[in-house]
């Protein structure tokens, strides 16, 4: 017989691949998607997740351990999809690689929610894609 989704323990979720977790996102639960941990999510996975709605129930555990490479990929949707908890467990050595694309597309809500570490870490180039207007709401006092 074949397991279920639903019968999947905590072990067997946390050693589903990036393209496993996206092709069965719209079939995970809350619970489900909260045990994914470090390194498992790919840019796959958090699209179909967010899709999905289901990408504010990912793990803070799981958010710190993105990738460089798949923080690069994250879209200002997906960021404001984030919780703020999430947001700021973006490790602050990958705030330098979002795009400025979706930099300069976050809401004033979505910026005001990084850390002080965070935005010290904002290269040039993101500074200057936010609108002037925008710069204000974020945290530049420690």
């Amino acid at each position: 017989s074949s397991t279920t989704l639903g019968e999947l323990s905590t072990v067997q979720l946390q050693n589903l691949s990036g393209a496993q977790i996206a092709a069965a996102a719209a079939n995970l639960s809350t619970t489900q998607v909260a045990a994914f941990g470090t390194g498992q999510l790919t840019s796959g996975a958090i699209s179909a997740l967010d899709t999905n709605s289901l990408l504010s129930s990912v793990s803070t555990t799981a958010i710190a351990g993105l990738s460089t490479a798949v923080v690069a990929t994250l879209s200002s949707t997906q960021l404001t999809d984030l919780s703020t908890v999430e947001i700021q467990a973006i490790s602050n050595s990958d705030i330098s690689s979002i795009s400025t694309t979706a930099i300069g597309n976050l809401s004033t809500a979505t910026l005001a929610l990084f850390t002080y570490a965070q935005v010290q870490n904002l290269t040039a180039a993101q500074f200057a894609a936010i609108p002037a207007d925008d710069t204000s709401y974020l945290n530049i006092t420690a």
